[in-house]
C-alpha cells in the first residue's frame, strides 16, 4: 500500500497507516525494530520506536524512507538509523544515500557519515551511536537518491523519543 493509497482509505487528514512491507526484505532492520514499542506522554520507555514511512520520487524512481531507534544497541549504547528503500528492484552503485542522525531533548546529538551503496542494491542503511549521554532521543535522518544529473536529499519522518545512550 502507499501513502497516498493508505491516506485516501483513511479519509482527508487523517495519519497514513505504519506498514514496514517495503522494509521486510531488510535483515538490518528486523533486528534493529525486532523489540517493542512504548506508548504514552512524552518519551517511550521503549526498546525501539520507528517513524512514519516517508515517500518520494526522482529520476523515475520511487524510493520509501524510514527512521529508526534502538536504544538497546551495543548493551545499552543505543543507535538512530535512517533506511532507503528502492522500490522496483536493485539500482546501480551509488544511486542511494543515507545518513542516521541522531537527536536528544530535541537537540542535534551526532550524525554517521555520508553513505552511498557500493553495491548494486534496493536498499541502504546508515546509522549512529547514541553518545550525548542518558536522555529522550530521536532518529531524524537524511537519504537521497540519484536524479539523472546529481541527487535530490530527504529528510525522514523523526521517530518518537525513546530514553536510551550512554
Amino acid at each position: 500500500m502507499t501513502i497516498d493509497s493508505a491516506r485516501k482509505s483513511q479519509g482527508v487528514g487523517q495519519r497514513p497507516k505504519r506498514g514496514l512491507k517495503a522494509f521486510t526484505k531488510a535483515s538490518v532492520i528486523a533486528v534493529l525494530l525486532g523489540g517493542t514499542l512504548g506508548f504514552g506522554a512524552g518519551a517511550a520507555y521503549a526498546t525501539n520506536t520507528q517513524s512514519l514511512i516517508g515517500q518520494f520520487s526522482t529520476g523515475g524512481r520511487t524510493y520509501q524512507t524510514l527512521a529508526a531507534l534502538d536504544t538497546t544497541w551495543d548493551g545499552g549504547r543505543g543507535k538512530a538509523a535512517s533506511f532507503i528503500y528502492a522500490q522496483g528492484g536493485d539500482v546501480p552503485v551509488g544511486w542511494i544515500y543515507a545518513r542516521g542522525r541522531a537527536f536528544i531533548g530535541g537537540n542535534f546529538c551526532d550524525e554517521g557519515w555520508d553513505v552511498y551503496n557500493d553495491i548494486v542494491a534496493h536498499q541502504l542503511d546508515n546509522g549512529v551511536w547514541l553518545s550525548c549521554g542518558y536522555g529522550a532521543y530521536q532518529s531524524y535522518g537524511v537519504v537521497g537518491a540519484w536524479n539523472g544529473n546529481g541527487y535530490n536529499y530527504y529528510y525522514t519522518h523523526w521517530t518518537p523519543a525513546a530514553y536510551g545512550g550512554l
